[in-house]
């Protein structure tokens, strides 16, 4: 098998019922889950042009982030041997750095907005109640 996750790639269909029976070929052929229709021909060309496309796309991504490993791995020896500057790898640092910062943000902002819904929801609750009861003292 080729690696299509599909299982398709060997199998072939085409015309398999071209001239089987006469009538019961033709019959069988205009029906829509029979794999030698146009439009069945057509999906498994779809989806496997739609696979290549992501196998490749998958593969390129991998290289990207090999290649940009390797760089990475060449600055810190450069530095570890003296050889570069402080700033090649402090700036790789300070990326990570900053990106971490940037998620703790996120996160301190995510905790106030819950916070602030919640003291929202018990203020909704606490004019509820005090609604309900001026209604009870009135009825009273």
């Amino acid at each position: 098998m080729s690696g299509n996750p599909f299982g398709l790639s060997e199998i072939s269909h085409f015309g398999s019922f071209q001239r089987v029976g006469g009538k019961a070929g033709g019959f069988i052929n205009k029906k829509f889950f029979h794999p030698s229709s146009i439009k069945n021909q057509e999906k498994l060309w779809k989806a496997q042009t739609n696979d290549e496309r992501e196998g490749r796309k998958q593969i390129e991504l991998q290289k990207r982030r090999d290649e940009e490993r390797q760089v990475e791995d060449l600055r810190k020896q450069m530095y570890l041997a003296g050889q570069g500057n402080a700033s090649d790898f402090a700036s790789s640092v300070k990326e990570e750095e900053s990106q971490q910062s940037i998620a703790d943000l996120e996160k301190e902002e995510q905790k106030t907005a819950v916070q602030e819904q919640a003291r929202r929801m018990r203020a909704l609750k606490r004019e509820r109640a005090e609604r309900e009861a001026a209604a009870n003292a009135d009825v009273s």
